[in-house]
């Protein structure tokens, strides 16, 4: 048994850790939740030597160890998968499979081939779209999300931690994954989940161990506690996360604020033609790769659109650019917050404020006062927990940092916001708030097309919802709720063509 003892972690003034307690039983999938900054990710770092603990000490069979690096970790059969990868998109499949393992030995030397085949069939086990020689960097993020968990695997480890893994795969590669790990399970691997899905954790696990604030709040039976018990347990508050829905008159869609007609986007948006109403949220549904992130793209100006018209405003538009986009009102937001999104090194209030400055006029001045003190407001609006604002951004947890992308287009007050999987990674709190911050805007016109990965996200703030299937819409939802929740899931597997109104 792998065991974690009283351990304390702090940062600076930050306790990120302090005095937790969890365990691992060999054979046994545990899931690990709290919000974001709890100390999920810190622990798993801890535990995968990446992090040195400040106290405690971690133990295995009773016998204490340390871990001063991921060499150490994996010496102890400890693997972690990690939720920003540990990737080189730089190198093949197949040498990042490897690339801490010489793989397959022959006569002191490496079997290149008998590697490749291996590669080969752990690519066909996990459904991922790729060969062995090809690039990581060409993939996209779920299949990276995949690879990931298959690089953990090829150690061999007795304890396997997933931090956050299932975050940008959806439900085919979510059960891909699942029957994996219960494979694996069988065999005698334990696996540390780490997640904010709930309906996932119920699924795979039998334990759960909860954080708030650094501290182990309870470890318990997943049978013994409820929804809201763990939401309670998360965040210290007994009122449970409520679905809100601005209910829409006909009357209030006279004239769209963005048209959408017959676009096309190479071969991966087909003919798609919707309409954005001012105060609407509109949900996008659809498996990995039906063509939702390129049309999103494809609207804001960062991906060349092959046929089809935009009409914005009443106006059509003929040039496109992302910076067009955002003049004109539109704002993107996307949750591939390491790629797309956050500049980890600079400080919090620069990451606030880039977008409004790249717009500026060259010689145009910055009002620091008059900056700072709207950036302070949006921080306290959308609940970001920092240190201080001058603080880098990566010192933020995954969710604070994705509330720091919102903050930074809604201090453009843009009319339209795209949204791609915005709360990718982000926990059960922080998405009820970012979603009552767009519901609240949305009352004041504010209009959003906003995509998930996750279609019950899409129930909880959609007015209407469309389904993506093979770069077409094929379905759509106007009378939202969890009932219709099995024909999303038909529309996202192709199996009906109900033709959008």
């Amino acid at each position: 048994m792998l065991a974690a003892k009283s351990i304390s972690k702090q940062y600076g003034q930050t306790k990120a850790l302090d005095q937790a307690e969890l365990s691992m039983k060999p054979g046994e999938i545990h899931a690990l939740l709290g919000s974001n900054g709890s100390g999920k990710s810190t622990i798993a770092k801890v535990l995968g030597g990446l992090v040195g603990k400040n106290e405690g000490e971690i133990t295995i069979d009773g016998k204490e160890i340390q871990l001063r690096s991921a060499k150490d970790s994996l010496a102890q059969g400890i693997a972690l998968a990690y939720q920003d990868y540990s990737l080189v998109d730089q190198l093949t499949v197949e040498e990042n499979l490897f690339l801490n393992s010489s793989g397959t030995l022959k006569m002191g030397f490496i079997d290149y081939k008998k590697r490749f085949d291996q590669t080969f069939q752990i690519l066909k086990q996990f459904h991922i779209s790729a060969q062995p020689d090809t690039y990581v960097g060409s993939l996209n993020e779920s299949d990276k999300s995949l690879l990931e968990v298959a690089k953990a695997l090829v150690y061999k480890p007795r304890y396997l931690i997933l931090d956050e893994v299932t975050a940008c795969l959806h439900r085919d590669q979510v059960l891909v994954l699942f029957d994996i790990l219960r494979k694996e399970k069988k065999e005698g691997l334990s696996i540390l989940f780490i997640s904010h899905r709930f309906d996932e954790v119920y699924e795979l696990c039998e334990t759960v161990t909860i954080f708030r604030n650094g501290k182990t709040v309870i470890t318990t039976d997943l049978t013994k506690v409820t929804n809201d018990d763990i939401v309670y347990y998360m965040t210290g508050q007994k009122e449970t996360i409520k679905k809100q829905h601005n209910e829409k008159q006909a009357a209030e869609k006279k004239e769209p604020l963005l048209s959408i007609q017959h676009l096309g986007v190479g071969t991966q948006v087909n003919d798609v033609s919707l309409n954005l109403y001012p105060g609407e949220i509109l949900g996008v549904c659809g498996l990995q790769g039906q063509g939702q992130s390129e049309f999103l793209r494809a609207v804001y100006g960062s991906r060349k659109i092959s046929r089809g018209n935009i009409i914005y405003k009443g106006k059509r538009l003929t040039k496109f650019s992302p910076e067009r986009s955002l003049k004109s009102g539109m704002a993107f937001i996307s949750g591939d917050r390491n790629s797309e999104g956050i500049f980890a090194d600079r400080s919090i209030f620069e990451n606030i404020n880039i977008s409004r400055s790249a717009l500026r006029f060259i010689f145009h001045g910055i009002r620091l006062n008059k900056s700072m003190s709207e950036a302070n407001q949006l921080i306290k609006k959308l609940d970001v927990v920092i240190g201080e604002i001058g603080d880098p951004a990566s010192s933020l947890s995954g969710g604070n940092q994705q509330k720091l992308i919102f903050a930074r287009d809604l201090l453009l007050n843009p009319s339209v916001v795209l949204l791609d999987d915005p709360a990718k990674g982000v926990d059960v709190k922080a998405r009820s708030e970012i979603q009552g911050i767009l519901r609240g805007l949305s009352d004041k016109g504010m209009a959003c097309i906003y995509y998930s990965s996750d279609y019950k996200e899409l129930t909880a703030v959609s007015d209407r919802i469309v389904v993506f299937y093979e770069g077409d819409i094929i379905a759509e939802f106007n009378d939202i709720s969890e009932e219709i929740e099995s024909d999303l899931a038909a529309a996202m597997l192709g199996a009906t063509r109900t033709e959008a109104e």
